[in-house]
């Protein structure tokens, strides 16, 4: 696929380029995504009922704005990306992957493609339509360590043909919540659920992303991104469930 080779080959360069001015590969990656996801708001496209917020990435703001023209066109290549493809494909960590940047250069592991959709099947399979109704939520997460979101793009991936019936409309009954050590890890997860959501129209109920220790900060809201599809469905819910 021709957007997504541009993509990869957009963000490789710029990881290279910043690179050699002190800055982690991660933190690069989420630029780029917060950036794509700042375009799209521009456009005027997220409105009520839809409500959100995200932290700022802490990023070099005079390396950013010498490079602005270059962060911009590879998010753009982004959102090309991300729209040509299927919806919740994991193109993080299928990057990751082809660039080999996980044991060489993050220090860090992601779980391969095969074994998050693998890992999705099994979980999927304890599940029936019946669980997904409009007035609810059905909570889904991965707070241990979350990486790139690729355990949760996978389920997304692949509950629509494993559940019989499952609709577009049923993605509105989903709540995800994820969290991972790596602040900025934390981000691109979050944007790559909510920018694959929203891309193709398929958007989910709530995603709550957090950065933070899950065994020291637990009970802290900290370095927390929200989304919300439906506003006044969650304000319901949340009264109901203070009742």
């Amino acid at each position: 696929m021709q957007e997504k080779n541009d993509f990869f080959n957009n963000l490789e360069k710029l990881i290279n380029d910043f690179n050699i001015k002190g800055i982690k590969e991660v933190k690069t990656i989420a630029l780029v995504y917060q950036v794509a996801f700042k375009l799209i708001e521009k456009s005027g496209k997220l409105k009520f009922p839809i409500a959100y917020k995200y932290t700022e990435i802490d990023f070099n703001k005079n390396i950013a704005e010498k490079h602005i023209q270059e962060i911009q066109n590879c998010s753009l290549s982004l959102i090309d990306a991300v729209m040509a493809g299927e919806a919740y494909d994991d193109l993080m960590t299928e990057f990751i992957e082809t660039k080999n940047l996980a044991n060489t250069n993050l220090g860090q592991y992601f779980t391969p493609r095969d074994l998050a959709l693998f890992q999705a099947e099994i979980n999927i399979s304890h599940h029936k339509l019946d669980d997904f109704s409009e007035d609810k939520y059905f909570w889904i997460g991965d707070d241990t360590g979350c990486g790139a979101g690729s355990l949760i793009l996978a389920y997304m991936k692949s509950i629509k043909e494993l559940i019989k019936g499952f609709e577009d409309i049923h993605y509105q009954s989903i709540a995800i919540r994820m969290n991972d050590i790596d602040v900025d890890l934390s981000k691109i997860a979050y944007f790559q659920v909510v920018l694959s959501s929203l891309l193709h129209s398929c958007p989910i109920g709530i995603v709550v992303v957090e950065g933070k220790n899950i065994l020291t900060e637990y009970q802290e809201v900290k370095n927390r991104n929200e989304f919300v599809m439906n506003m006044p469905k969650y304000t319901k819910y949340k009264l109901k469930n203070q009742e």
